[in-house]
């Protein structure tokens, strides 16, 4: 792969990792592993992601053993198995890549506001950098800003991925939701790739950004009734996410409150599921009656689910479920 990590690196000062803010998610998970996450300037995390070495794993002619490196108090830790073909592409690499095509874009990166997650050792990597410039607030309550993310891994886990979406903050509650397959861009050939790759698919999304600003005033501006929402609740919501999540949509739009699901139920449509409130919803603007509000709703509970492979997941299907609220 083209990359330019090391001249990027010579031309900046690398920070130190008490320059960033850490935190240990115990409320989520990564493949059952807990994850950290770190925050502070795109460059400053750059330079504080581990890196790893492939060993021959023993006697085995088939295997490679990925280690991940020790730094300062950590010491070395095997993280995975491979196969003498796996392209190991380390984190900085593919965040490099990501900054680099950002910047050929031409947007800032070094200094964007940031946020890197790691599963427990550091085997598995989701970034996400700020674009300011393409942030919108259709309600004027609540300013959405796009974010451009990679995905990463050293263990087979997770493909290196770009992709670009949507994060509104809500009183320090971040709701976010994609912007549909086609601002997703899955790596198949690390070798072939480099950072103009990256920066071609990142200049088709902003050229497309406008047609995004226009689709969440066109959500603001229609209109959903109680009757639409359970429909909407029992049949799409419910197939696509199960019938818990889908009776939390219900109760949320209607109520505002994120609830727990009370007693037993059997082949009662999830509308009519019983919940108990636990939480209000910052932001929910309810009883909802705008599609955009509706789609608020769906990115509270993406957020909250308990893995990040589900919330990513999640994620990235809300606008297919916007598109049969409104259809």
């Amino acid at each position: 792969m083209q990359t330019t990590v090391n001249r990027a690196r010579r031309d900046r000062q690398v920070r130190p990792p008490e320059s960033l803010d850490r935190s240990v998610r115990r409320d989520v998970t990564w493949l059952a592993r807990p994850v950290t996450v770190r925050r502070g300037g795109l460059g400053a995390l750059l330079d504080n992601l581990p890196r790893f070495r492939r060993y021959p794993f023993g006697r085995n002619r088939h295997l490679d053993l990925i280690v991940r490196e020790g730094r300062q108090d950590q010491r070395p830790v095997p993280v995975a198995t491979v196969s003498k073909r796996y392209e190991l592409l380390q984190h900085a690499t593919a965040l490099e890549t990501l900054t680099d095509g950002m910047r050929q874009a031409g947007q800032e990166a070094e200094a964007v506001d940031a946020s890197v997650t790691l599963s427990e050792y550091g085997e598995r990597m989701y970034a996400r950098a700020h674009l300011p410039d393409f942030g919108v607030d259709p309600d004027g309550l609540s300013p959405i800003t796009l974010t451009a993310e990679c995905l990463n891994s050293v263990d087979k886990s997770t493909p290196f991925v770009v992709r670009l979406a949507w994060h509104r903050l809500v009183c320090s509650n971040g709701m976010m939701f994609g912007i549909g397959e086609s601002g997703v861009r899955k790596i198949h050939s690390v070798r072939s790739t480099s950072a103009g790759d990256v920066a071609g698919f990142l200049k088709q999304c902003f050229d497309r950004v406008t047609d995004e600003h226009t689709q969440f005033r066109k959500w603001l501006a229609t209109r959903v009734d109680r009757d639409q929402l359970r429909d909407w609740a029992d049949e799409p919501v419910r197939e696509a996410w199960g019938p818990h999540l889908a009776a939390r949509a219900f109760h949320i739009a209607r109520t505002g409150w994120d609830g727990q699901i009370e007693g037993r139920f059997h082949r009662v449509p999830s509308s009519e599921i019983p919940l108990r409130p636990t939480q209000q919803i910052p932001g929910a603007a309810a009883p909802v009656t705008t599609a955009f509000h509706d789609s608020q709703v769906l990115s509270w509970l993406a957020k909250e689910r308990k893995t990040l492979q589900d919330q990513l997941d999640k994620i990235m299907q809300i606008p297919l479920l916007m598109q049969q609220l409104l259809n």
